[in-house]
């Protein structure tokens, strides 16, 4: 279910999705573009992001229980995903777990002094293994480096508050954290000067970081990152809610959500990936929402969304990455900046970026922008899905933009914004399209297209002016009239090619 930002937003009502429709004539006022608002807020629960799940994302468990996920992406090419087992099932009783109370060193059993330490008001993990942490400490829980190769933390409704360092440190150990069902974790930190805030991460490891359980995560300081991994950083379960200075959730070689409930409120970046070579974000599942002063997702190579809801309102682009493949799920995106940018920092800014798309083939997208909604300085893609835009008022911007070729085969699209620099879905388009030159500005409102037997096919309601509107289905046949009603706009039309323009 989306949440109140949508209402600033704009919204789609499709027969497809057997959605309402807000209109069945070509006549609309204000009164009926409150009445089309409040019907699509009312039906806005019945775009589950289980009903948008990508058709090319495939999923097995090998011989060893791991669970392998395959995705065919647009560039034809499969990435594979591996979510570990002992990730995924990290069993553990009270025979082979110790308990700690990191608050109460007196609260060791005997024979545990030389496992775990009291040092200096920070608790050391001196060996491999599985803690079980409860109790409240104001200072770090630290792994002691070469315990081993991995760790589980089960967290039992932890408090730590810390002061110029990480409250959980791993150096060179795969670190698991197991929220327990229910519990409610918190982590909070200072700085004594703000330049040194930027050095610490709340959860920090040079190796890889899983998050499983379904208890509660709350992270709310002057940190760098929330959590951070100098490998791969996976959530897949559990209520993360993090509010810091720096970056939310950041793993060099890459971010992987399978579920969980994700909210992020970053002074920089919400969720990023920095290597060139492993750097990708896949977003499977769960309920990821995020306010960043920064960019929303940033990978440096591929970002994927197979699934669940995202919803991100950002400073500046709300998803950046080499390539993007949306295939699935539920994406809200409210930009200062543009809403999607695919981008080779390393290519002219103005140059075809070789090797850098943006695909569009199963995810239902909503865009608000300020500058351009859809910004691929390579190629553009939609092959399914559907596409609602509601891009700048800026005469310098566009509803899509790319620097190569652009490629239309499926899939529904309305999109308003600025004219002066319109780019479409070009002559060798599969599917029919409409492109719409208005000669007065079009004011905020309802606008609908409408078959030839006044039945809605696609609705949008937008908050901003607009001088133009792009809009294409596999509704929309040749030979065939359709009606396009504007707040103080009503337009026939008859499609007689697959680029049919109207000024």
């Amino acid at each position: 279910m989306f949440n109140k930002c949508l209402l600033r937003s704009i919204v789609l009502i499709v027969a497809g999705l057997q959605l309402t429709a807000c209109a069945t004539n070509n006549t609309v006022n204000n009164e009926s573009i409150s009445e089309s608002v409040a019907i699509i807020a009312s039906n806005r629960k019945v775009i589950d992001p289980e009903i948008v799940k990508a058709k090319d994302v495939t999923e097995e468990k090998d011989a060893e229980g791991n669970i392998i996920v395959n995705a065919i992406l647009a560039n034809e090419t499969t990435k594979f995903f591996k979510y570990d087992v002992l990730d995924l099932e990290p069993n553990y009783d009270d025979i082979s777990a110790l308990t700690v109370d990191i608050g109460d060193a007196n609260s060791l059993d005997a024979g545990s002094e030389n496992v775990v330490k009291f040092v200096d008001g920070d608790v050391e993990l001196a060996s491999g293994g599985i803690y079980v942490l409860k109790g409240s400490l104001d200072g770090q829980v630290r792994i002691k480096k070469g315990i081993g190769d991995r760790t589980l933390l089960v967290l039992d409704s932890i408090n730590i508050n810390v002061m110029d360092k990480s409250a959980i440190y791993s150096d060179d150990t795969r670190l698991l954290i197991r929220l327990i069902d229910g519990s409610n974790n918190t982590i909070s930190g200072e700085s004594i000067e703000v330049a040194n805030s930027n050095k610490f991460s709340a959860i920090y490891s040079k190796e890889s970081i899983s998050i499983t359980g379904n208890g509660e995560l709350n992270i709310d300081g002057k940190f760098s990152n929330a959590i951070e991994s100098k490998d791969l950083l996976t959530i897949l379960s559990g209520d993360i809610n993090t509010t810091i200075n720096g970056d939310g959730l950041k793993g060099k070689n890459g971010v992987l959500v399978r579920d969980g409930n994700i909210k992020i409120k970053s002074g920089d970046d919400g969720i990023k990936a920095t290597d060139e070579t492993n750097g990708s974000i896949f977003l499977q599942g769960g309920n990821i929402t995020i306010k960043a002063k920064g960019k929303g997702i940033s990978a440096d190579k591929e970002l994927i969304v197979a699934g669940g809801s995202v919803q991100v309102d950002s400073k500046k682009e709300c998803m950046e990455a080499l390539t993007v493949d949306l295939m699935g799920g539920v994406v809200n995106l409210i930009a200062s900046e543009d809403g999607i940018n695919a981008s080779d920092k390393k290519q002219d800014k103005k140059a075809n970026h070789t090797g850098v798309y943006t695909s569009l083939s199963g995810t239902y997208l909503i865009i608000d922008s300020q500058m351009d909604a859809i910004d691929s300085n390579g190629d553009l893609y939609m092959s399914g899905g559907t596409v609602l835009i509601s891009s700048s008022t800026d005469d310098n911007e566009r509803i899509i933009d790319y620097n190569g070729s652009v490629r239309c085969s499926g899939g529904e699209m309305i999109g308003v914004g600025p004219g002066a620099r319109m780019q479409d879905l070009g002559d060798n388009s599969n599917q029919n399209y409409i492109v719409i030159y208005y000669n007065e500005v079009m004011p905020a409102g309802l606008i609908n297209v409408l078959d030839s037997a006044n039945n809605s096919l696609l609705s949008l309601a937008v908050d901003k002016e607009y001088k133009a509107a792009l809009i294409t289905s596999p509704k929309l046949e040749i030979g065939k009239k359709y009606t396009v009603v504007s707040s103080e706009d009503t337009k026939t039309i008859e499609i007689t090619s697959v680029k049919t323009e109207i000024r």
